[in-house]
Order: structure tokens, then C-alpha cells, then sequence
């Protein structure tokens, strides 16, 4: 996590499917950073505005392979 800036996509991740629903949904500024990012899909998140909480125990997550 970068901090929670919100200011660039560098740390944009995919979510698997069982658990987007368990995330608060991605404010516009991250849907608008988002447009910044390579290989945008649905379960598309910028990582830095994930709260991790309990519920969120188990989560795994994937990067774009141009992120490697």
C-alpha cells in the first residue's frame, strides 16, 4: 500500500470475483485514476484504497502482467 494518495495507478491490482462485493465500491477519483491504468477490467482496484478489515481475511489478489 502506498499510502492511500490516490495520485497515480501504479499500484492497481485485479480482484478475485468472490470478493468484490465485500469491498466499498471505488470512489470516482479512483475510477478517474483508473482510466490511468493498463489493462483496466471490471475487478479493476487500485490497491492503496482497499481497507483491509477482518473480513477481508483470506483476500488474494493479482497484478496486471505489464506490472511485473
Amino acid at each position: 500500500m502506498w499510502g492511500g494518495g490516490c495520485s497515480c495507478a501504479t499500484c492497481h491490482v485485479y480482484i478475485q470475483d468472490e470478493w468484490v462485493d465485500k469491498l466499498d465500491a471505488p470512489t470516482e477519483m479512483e475510477e478517474d485514476m483508473l482510466d490511468f491504468a493498463i489493462d483496466v477490467k471490471e475487478n479493476s482496484r487500485l490497491s492503496c484504497q482497499i481497507k483491509i478489515d477482518k473480513t477481508l481475511d483470506g483476500i488474494t489478489i493479482q497484478t496486471p502482467e505489464k506490472q511485473f
